[in-house]
């Protein structure tokens, strides 16, 4: 073989060598990600048959004509929100509060949870806020009517009440329960209304004892206190839809299935998020 052949054979070895290095390292690589992958496969499945034994800590998903958008979500919080009116000391994003068609505009809201204690807070668009009277009840009853703030709170077949959240003048207020033994005021439940530019916020801490399964959120905005409110709601059903929010039982659980630098997020049939354990974070430390 003379010389010129030679050199060819070696430039196309050192050609060769390389794509077969990278070919032989791509191949590796899909054989350990199959692995990785049948190996988070079976963890998922074990931690589900795991789970699966605490079936009262799931919540219950829409049923009917209930949809998940009827649900209202608590998220959890890292710190207690002062009761003054505004977000900006609440430890999440502002995409957290969801949105609601109003009379005079859109209506933000957002619940959260924190020290068995949940927190609601909502923006209110109103061209023309309308107090309530001294002595004044409900918003919708009469005979003047008056704009507020109203949290349905139930439990199928041992609670149905309305807490209604409403102002005679802007600041802190008490709450008025209303329920099958009447009207009372509610001094257990905080909040506070604060006039904004063109409409109102009210932020309001309720004792988590006192809520029920299901929670829905009623807007009224009426222009005079002569005229029957406009009512904007949460729910499209008949009644509001299972309040989900993160159950510490279920995250004790998950904190004993999964092994460090492992981070698992459990969800319900709706999607929300309702246990959370581990930290990514540790396995690089």
């Amino acid at each position: 073989m003379n010389l010129k052949r030679q050199l060819l054979l070696v430039s196309l070895l050192t050609l060769v060598l390389p794509w077969a290095g990278y070919q032989f390292i791509q191949e590796t690589e899909s054989a350990l990600r199959v692995g990785q992958q049948q190996m988070l496969a079976g963890t998922a499945r074990a931690i589900g048959d795991s789970l699966a034994a605490y079936p009262e800590d799931f919540p219950r998903g829409p049923r009917g004509d209930e949809t998940i958008g009827d649900q209202i979500y608590g998220h959890p919080l890292n710190s207690r929100p002062e009761i003054d009116g505004y977000f900006d000391d609440w430890s999440i994003e502002r995409t957290s509060l969801r949105t609601l068609r109003g009379t005079d505009g859109p209506i933000h809201f957002v619940a959260g949870v924190v020290d068995e204690a949940a927190y609601l807070y909502a923006e209110v668009r109103d061209n023309n806020v309308v107090f309530a009277r001294p002595g004044s009840r409900t918003a919708d009853s009469g005979p003047t009517f008056f704009d507020a703030v109203s949290l349905i709170n139930t439990s199928p077949l041992y609670r149905n009440e309305t807490i209604v959240f409403s102002a005679e003048a802007p600041g802190p207020i008490i709450a008025v329960v209303r329920n099958d033994y009447g009207i009372k005021r509610d001094p257990s439940i905080v909040a506070t209304w604060r006039d904004v530019p063109g409409g109102y916020q009210i932020e309001a801490r309720i004792p988590e004892s006192r809520l029920g399964t299901h929670l829905g959120l009623i807007v009224s905005n009426t222009p005079s206190e002569l005229q029957s409110p406009a009512r904007s709601t949460t729910y499209t059903s008949r009644k509001p839809a299972a309040f989900v929010t993160v159950s510490p039982d279920l995250s004790r659980v998950t904190d004993n299935l999964i092994q460090p630098g492992m981070r698992l997020i459990v969800t319900d049939t709706s999607g929300w998020r309702i246990a959370e354990s581990g930290d990514v974070a540790l396995a690089t430390q």
